[in-house]
C-alpha cells in the first residue's frame, strides 16, 4: 500500500511460489478460466500485471470486473507455470 492505496510495485517479480499463492489465495477457475482477483488495482497497476506475465510468457486480459482473467488457453500455461509447487492437500479443490 502506498499512501493507503493498493499498488502493484514496477519491479514486481513473478514467480511460481508467488503465483501459485496468488491464485489459492485469490483466483478462482470459472467454465475453464483462471480468474484472478484484481479489481482493487487501477488499470496502469493491470498493465503492469499484463507486462509482467507477458514476460513469463502467459498472456491474460482484464475482464469487466477488472479481473486478470486467463483464457483456456493461457489457464494452462499458467498452471503449468505454478506445477512446480507441492499442491498442499487444502487446496487440491481449486485445481480440479
Amino acid at each position: 500500500y502506498k499512501e493507503g492505496v493498493k499498488i502493484v510495485p514496477d519491479d514486481i517479480k513473478l514467480s511460481p511460489l508467488f503465483c501459485y499463492w496468488w491464485y489459492v489465495c485469490d483466483g478462482f477457475i470459472s467454465n475453464g478460466n483462471i480468474k484472478l482477483c484484481t479489481e482493487s488495482f487501477d488499470y496502469k497497476c493491470l498493465e503492469i500485471l499484463i507486462k509482467k506475465f507477458k514476460e513469463i510468457g502467459i498472456t491474460p486480459n482484464i475482464n469487466s470486473k477488472k479481473r486478470l482473467f486467463f483464457s483456456k488457453k493461457e489457464t494452462l500455461l499458467f498452471l503449468d507455470y505454478i506445477s512446480k509447487i507441492k499442491i498442499q492437500k487444502e487446496y487440491e479443490y481449486k485445481f480440479k
